[in-house]
């Protein structure tokens, strides 16, 4: 996915989640571990959970299990394309957390195969 094509997402994005950064630059620096790929005619970028988990592993060091809550939607790019953002977005219950990206992807359709959009998350 190019950091064009990024830009716009998180412009859209912004609405609705103010903390999000307004280049692509600065999100892609947040982890030096995410992936992208294609699967089924769309762009993917994974940025996982790691990142979050070493912070709350940091900040609760008594923490034994955390209770993650997964959120997945999409939305129109533009009201006269069929391009779509779709977000794969977390936050965890215990301990509490803000929400975060975990991935995103881009296309002209809904994800078909749900499994290949879930399977960085799994993996």
């Amino acid at each position: 996915m190019s950091t064009d094509a990024i830009n716009i997402m998180l412009t859209e994005l912004r609405h609705l989640y103010l903390h999000l950064p307004k280049d692509a630059r600065t999100l892609l620096g947040i982890t030096h571990t995410s992936k992208s790929g294609t699967f089924g005619g769309r762009h993917y970028v994974h940025f996982g959970l790691k990142k979050v988990r070493d912070s709350v592993f940091r900040i609760h060091v008594h923490c034994g299990a955390m209770e993650l809550l997964i959120h997945v939607d999409g939305v129109s790019l533009f009201k006269s394309s069929r391009a779509q953002l779709w977000s794969l977005l977390g936050s965890l219950n215990n301990p509490e957390t803000v929400v975060f990206i975990v991935g995103v992807s881009s296309g002209q359709m809904k994800p078909v195969n749900v499994s290949v959009y879930f399977q960085d998350l799994i993996d």
